[in-house]
């Protein structure tokens, strides 16, 4: 197994969004210009004006502070890619790939030809989580944000950090051969430090969860807890009981709606209807599967702990 490492101080993925609010900006700016055939402040300033007729001044000094807005975009823009390719730290030596090789652990370098070995049997393996807490519109879960891999061979010390939204693939990979290490730890820990120095029966630890139940404590424990029955039982779930819930759901809706408008290209008879319907069905499998899977592990997982 190979893993590409991804430092979280050169990543830009965290940012794409700026990019894509870039282009929005840029296009609703300049569409207008180019249909006039003009492409001048004026010109701008006309298209502005026309567009926000009627609706007060607020409006004509958002569409006028809108290239400016593009241009501090693209600025930032620049400077996220100049950090991520060309700063001090993008050029420094640095891990570019972990690969798990049956000898150990091939560590390779951006500056460096000579990857380094790390034998199993040699080499002492600590591997940091960091938790946090994602709201979205579909649910409140828990997420890696980063890990943090630490090796130690005698007196070596090789140590760097790799960003990863929901790197769970990568982690049971790595678990799976925590068995052939030398000594092997494995630390969950909260994002937020605030309170994470805090033993689980604090009264203080249990007030903050009160206030916030998705702290990054509680997904720190979550993780925790699905990471430890991965290495008891070899059985990990993907979501938690609410977002399984979510997801049946979405995939119960979704079924509704190519059913019910299935029925009615069927009364039409219009087989063209019956297939532009078929994307309600696939969203549903789309749901559906992943939920049956992970029910499945959990039903599997309830069995061996010996609930019902």
């Amino acid at each position: 197994m190979k893993i590409k490492i991804q430092d979280p101080n050169l990543s830009i993925s965290s940012h794409l969004w700026i990019f894509y609010l870039y282009i929005f900006i840029f296009l609703l700016i300049f569409i207008p210009l180019f249909l006039k055939d003009a492409l001048s402040w004026a010109a701008y300033n006309q298209v502005a004006r026309e567009i926000c007729e009627g609706d007060g001044m607020i409006c004509l000094l958002a569409a006028k502070a809108l290239p400016w807005a593009a241009l501090a975009l693209l600025g930032v823009s620049f400077h996220l890619i100049y950090k991520a390719f060309f700063s001090a730290d993008a050029k420094r030596n640095r891990v570019r790939t972990l690969e798990l090789r049956p000898e150990g652990v091939k560590l390779e370098y951006t500056q460096q030809t000579t990857p380094v070995l790390l034998p199993y049997e040699e080499t002492h393996f600590i591997l940091t989580l960091k938790c946090a807490t994602v709201s979205t519109r579909q649910g409140t879960f828990p997420i890696v944000r980063f890990c943090d891999f630490s090796f130690l061979q005698g007196d070596k010390y090789y140590s760097f950090r790799h960003a990863r939204i929901n790197p769970f693939s990568a982690i049971t990979k790595l678990l799976g051969a925590e068995h052939a290490f030398k000594k092997f730890e494995l630390k969950v820990e909260p994002l937020s430090e605030k309170y994470a120095h805090l033993p689980e029966d604090n009264p203080l630890l249990a007030e903050v969860e009160q206030m916030n139940p998705f702290s990054d404590n509680r997904a720190a424990e979550i993780i925790r807890t699905r990471l430890e029955d991965f290495r008891k039982y070899g059985l990990i779930c993907r979501f938690s009981d609410e977002n399984r819930s979510l997801l049946m759901y979405f995939s119960f809706i979704f079924l509704f709606a190519w059913g019910s408008l299935a029925v009615l290209a069927y009364v039409l008879r219009d087989f063209i209807m019956f297939c532009c319907f078929l994307p309600f069905l696939v969203l549903a499998l789309c749901f559906f599967i992943p939920w049956y899977k992970d029910n499945q592990i959990a039903k599997q997982l309830a069995r061996l702990k010996g609930k019902k």
